[in-house]
């Protein structure tokens, strides 16, 4: 899509010289850096939507889940925990493992989180978003074989500004958000200071313990320098820091998975859960403690006006120690050992690329580059199951994984005729993981090693035609690649392979009538061979978790985004997606129905696919004297059923549903002052976001993360 960015959008910062951003608002776009250098989204022959910061909050765009009632073909959804599923036409990393890899490359300011478990981030004091959809092996880093989603923070100014927003909303919300940009030796060093704290009272209770659950606690901090010595070099320093304590959690589904089967409550008198009441039992509340550090460092140098080298370096350090019920209900079938120390998971990441962006004629452009990372993670889960006998402290389990990835890139576009360019690229990707796992139950010690490497070649080419000024069609065809892995906790080891997918794809994007009506149309076909899934469940004192490769899964869909400027005064979006995603060849066991050993899958839907989704909205703005200017603000994202397993159970799906967000503001002519009032989930919608069909003795019964329930809340902005 063709990002819209509102009157009261920040300009987008470039690198090494700023650029008036003002025409590309006009028309709809915002600059983007998709392809390793500064584009329009028309520019860019591939499927991809960018959002500006005033799109981002007339939406009420606030995380990377959000996204996904914005973009089309895109899904999201949170584990309590830190795990953030996050998949595009119907591809995502459903991997219940703590080593488990996305297959969406989700990056902030260029560092790519290559941990599922490092992906939950807020959107705060953002430029802009990118959502690329579709294999980005070539230029857009690892494992981003489903696409991409940036993020990238806002840059230090030349002038000295700055805001604070506070906000008050229900379940005694207090949020506090601001920053301070400018100069600090003239136009040559610049720096920006920028902070958050968000805190509520959580809106679920726990009327076993009186507690509350889905409280938010949490502050953020990010500072940036920008050094421009000269004019050909630049350098921008960042830091971020994340500190949540805010309480997740995962609630038990009374209801039978299958229909011979008890419930919970039917076997064993577990409290339901109400979503009415907004009151829920266990017997373990939980807590959530994480510490994300993320310096990154970006070197720029302009070697010649055609041709610069950039260096990106950036160091990722998670720590996370979470309790929560993971059987969400009032029995104690999963607890964890209170005299635990040890951190749940913790991760050290660091990355290293350089790429070089030239024009060597005035018809050939060069992207090249290469990159390595390397990742540490350890986690450990103790616990016991007194349900079955299993005493707190009787299970532990410490697992270690290394990755080391090297990987080297390369594209060529040449100009053939003046509207008409012609695109070949690949990436080469080798990656080695080192694996060490120790499983202690009552003593008894079992010890896995695993040391495998994967490599591939991801190709991509490409053809655009410029009908007109305003109109670009390309077709396109690549080919992704997720590496392969460990189920963390298994005993024996369970190694599962890589996943490969070849993408064919066609579009039509730019804009008609004088840049009122913007869009772009999308088709495309997907063949996947090797697709990874996952099953797991808890059975008499036993975990069971693995994951599989499907031999094949196909993909083909069409998507539609539209922004139309109906009026100076009224903006209209759409945005929209058809997905047929279904698996080609899977064979495998179920364990909600064991007795049935192995069984055909093929045909089934994929998982987090929906058939239809949509998302529509509408902006009415319009002048209250000569001082103050209103603005009107309603969306509605819908979507058809969702499966959370491959095996499709009607009993662990979401339903068709649909949200309707409001927002009303009233900004000062001037730009000094804003208010804003906004209402989330206007008619309270009960949604789930993950559902994991669980097995205890006898019973069946889903795990639930759920969205939130109806937020609402007013807010007062100061800019100077």
């Amino acid at each position: 899509m063709i990002a819209v960015a509102g009157t009261s959008a920040p300009a987008v910062a470039q690198s090494v010289s700023p650029a008036d951003d003002s025409a590309a608002e006009d028309v709809g776009e915002i600059v983007v850096t998709a392809e390793k250098r500064s584009s329009t989204v028309r520019d860019i022959p591939m499927a991809i939507s960018a959002y500006a910061p005033a799109t981002l909050q007339q939406k009420q765009i606030t995380s990377i889940e959000d996204i996904q009632r914005i973009s089309p073909s895109m899904q999201a959804g949170f584990k309590a925990g830190a795990t953030q599923f996050v998949s595009i036409r119907g591809i995502g990393a459903q991997l219940y493992q703590l080593a488990a890899e996305p297959a969406v490359a989700v990056s902030q300011d260029g560092i790519v989180n290559t941990s599922q478990n490092s992906m939950n981030l807020d959107l705060f004091d953002v430029s802009r978003v990118e959502v690329l959809r579709g294999p980005q092996g070539t230029i857009a880093g690892r494992n981003a074989i489903a696409g991409a989603v940036n993020v990238y923070s806002n840059e230090p100014t030349p002038n000295f500004e700055g805001a604070l927003t506070a906000t008050i909303g229900n379940y005694e919300r207090l949020a506090v958000e601001g920053y301070l940009s400018g100069p600090i030796a003239g136009d040559k060093v610049m720096a920006r200071l920028a902070i958050r704290s968000d805190r509520d009272n959580g809106w679920l209770r726990n009327t076993l313990l009186d507690t509350r659950l889905g409280q938010t606690d949490k502050l953020q901090f990010r500072a940036t320098v920008l050094a421009r010595p000269t004019d050909d070099f630049e350098a921008l320093a960042i830091l971020d820091v994340v500190r949540d304590r805010s309480t997740t959690f995962t609630l038990a589904d009374n209801i039978r998975i299958r229909s011979d089967k008890p419930s919970l409550t039917e076997a064993f008198g577990a409290i339901p859960f109400s979503w009415s009441d907004k009151t829920v039992a266990m017997d373990e509340s939980g807590s959530f403690n994480l510490r994300r550090y993320q310096p990154s460092l970006r070197l720029k140098w302009a070697v010649s006006p055609s041709t610069s080298i950039t260096s990106l370096t950036g160091y990722l350090k998670l720590e996370n120690f979470s309790r929560w019920d993971p059987d969400g209900s009032s029995l104690p079938l999963f607890v964890w050992n209170p005299k635990a120390t040890l951190p749940g998971f913790d991760i050290d990441q660091f990355s290293q690329e350089l790429t070089v962006v030239s024009d060597i004629s005035d018809r050939l452009e060069l992207i090249a580059g290469g990159l390595y990372v390397s990742n540490h993670l350890k986690g450990a889960n103790q616990f016991g199951i007194p349900f079955d006998s299993i005493p707190v402290d009787a299970i532990d389990y410490r697992a270690n994984q290394r990755l080391e990835s090297i990987s080297g890139y390369a594209q060529l576009r040449l100009k053939l005729l003046p509207n008409l360019r012609v695109s070949a690229g690949a990436r080469y990707t080798h990656d080695r993981k080192k694996y060490d796992a120790t499983l202690n139950v009552f003593g008894s010690i079992v010890q896995n090693q695993a040391n495998t490497t994967w490599d591939d070649v991801t190709p991509r080419f490409t053809i655009d035609f410029t009908l007109s000024k305003d109109l670009t069609v390309y077709a396109t065809v690549s080919k992704g690649f997720k590496s392969g892995g460990y189920v963390t906790y298994s005993a024996p080891i369970n190694q599962f392979d890589p996943e490969t997918a070849w993408n064919y794809e066609a579009g039509i994007k730019g804009s008609l009538f004088d840049g009122r009506l913007t869009g772009a149309l999308t088709g495309f076909y997907m063949r996947y061979k090797g697709l990874q899934q996952s099953q797991a469940s808890v059975s008499s004192g036993d975990i069971i978790g693995r994951v599989v490769n499907a031999d094949t899964a196909a993909v083909k869909g069409a998507e539609l985004e539209l922004d139309a400027r109906v009026t100076n005064t009224l903006r209209l979006s759409f945005s929209g997606n058809w997905l047929h995603g279904r698996y080609g060849r899977l064979l495998s066991a179920d364990p909600v129905y064991p007795e049935r050993g192995v069984q055909d899958y093929s045909g089934n839907r994929l998982v987090r696919a929906p058939d239809w989704q949509f998302s529509a909205g509408a902006d009415y703005s319009t002048a209250i004297g000569s001082d103050w200017n209103a603005t009107l603000s309603a969306s509605y994202s819908w979507q058809t059923k969702v499966y959370f397993d491959f095996t499709n159970k009607e009993t662990v799906a979401q339903p068709t549903y649909g949200l309707v967000n409001l927002m009303a503001s009233l900004e000062s002519s001037d730009g000094n002052w804003r208010v804003a009032a906004y209402l989330r989930n206007l008619t309270d919608k009960f949604y789930v976001t993950q559902n994991n069909p669980l097995v205890e003795r006898d019973v069946t019964y889903g795990s639930l993360s759920i969205g939130e329930p109806r937020r609402f809340g007013v807010s007062l902005t100061r800019h100077f």
